[in-house]
């Protein structure tokens, strides 16, 4: 699994580009999708948190793990939410890339 595979099933599942995905935006919409695909690298890879914020605009590894953070606040107080990010990172386990 790659971080680039996660970034582009994230990017379609929220309809967002991957490019706006890595980048600085910090919009509602672009900011909780990002904060899932940085959950669900995590979840999947074994890239460090300073390759994964590297893959996600440069940014920090202590901003990689607010991210984190924030996933799992949002996935335990929005079954909405949770069902979205627990759904995704089953299909992507399910998937050869």
């Amino acid at each position: 699994m790659t971080i680039d595979h996660i970034q582009a099933a994230v990017a379609r599942r929220c309809g967002i580009s991957v490019l706006e995905l890595t980048s600085a935006r910090r919009a509602r919409k672009t900011a909780r999708a990002r904060h899932m695909a940085v959950w669900l690298c995590r979840q999947l890879t074994d890239e460090s948190l300073t390759g994964i914020g590297r893959a996600f605009g440069d940014r920090d590894h202590s901003t990689v793990l607010h991210s984190i953070a924030r996933t799992e606040r949002a996935m335990a107080m929005e079954e909405m939410w949770g069902f979205t990010a627990k759904s995704l990172r089953a299909q992507l386990e399910g998937e050869t890339p």
